[in-house]
């Protein structure tokens, strides 16, 4: 199958939002830009940098916006995006929302999507929700004591991490109908 392979971490998603970050002291500096290097992925057996495939931007929302320019079908796509979302498990604590989109493409397994309490697909795109909420109030909970500020932070940790298990369930049962067609 003709799969976009993501063969690296997500170095260009964090170095694009890394400087957003650190203004709101989430990421400390236990990442460094050296760590950051160009990505690199496989198409068809030819290796491109990620950032000739997709552009990535932060929105107002401190939402990560990946638009791709790689011409393929969107549930291709999006079972290559599933290995971007497993490496938010090594970091969920610096939290923002992701969002796919590519108007385009169509995505025919919307119904494995509708229905997950922290996830929807609108079309083509794909945000985990209820995390800006609580993003919102860690950042108003700076101003109290450190002990409500570490509860917010696990809070947001626990719900970011049981949204994307949902999320790749989801990519997995649509990848299995995917090999089948």
């Amino acid at each position: 199958m003709d799969i976009l392979k993501i063969e690296c971490e997500m170095q260009v998603v964090l170095d694009s939002c890394i400087s957003y970050l650190k203004k709101f002291k989430f990421l400390k500096n236990k990442l460094s830009t050296d760590l950051l290097a160009d990505l690199t992925v496989t198409v068809d057996c030819k290796k491109f940098k990620l950032s000739k495939l997709a552009i990535l931007n932060l929105d107002e929302n401190g939402s990560v916006l990946v638009t791709l320019n790689h011409k393929t079908n969107l549930p291709k796509v999006l079972v290559s995006l599933k290995k971007v979302l497993e490496g938010f498990n090594l970091w969920a604590k610096d939290q923002f929302t992701l969002v796919c989109q590519q108007p385009e493409l169509t995505y025919n397994y919307k119904k494995e999507v509708i229905g997950l309490t922290k996830t929807y697909i609108e079309g083509c795109k794909l945000r985990i929700r209820g995390i800006r909420r609580v993003w919102k109030k860690d950042m108003e909970g700076s101003t109290k004591s450190k002990d409500v500020v570490k509860r917010n932070n696990l809070k947001l940790q626990k719900l970011t991490e049981s949204a994307i298990d949902k999320i790749i369930t989801a990519f997995n049962n649509a990848e299995r109908e995917f090999s089948k067609n």
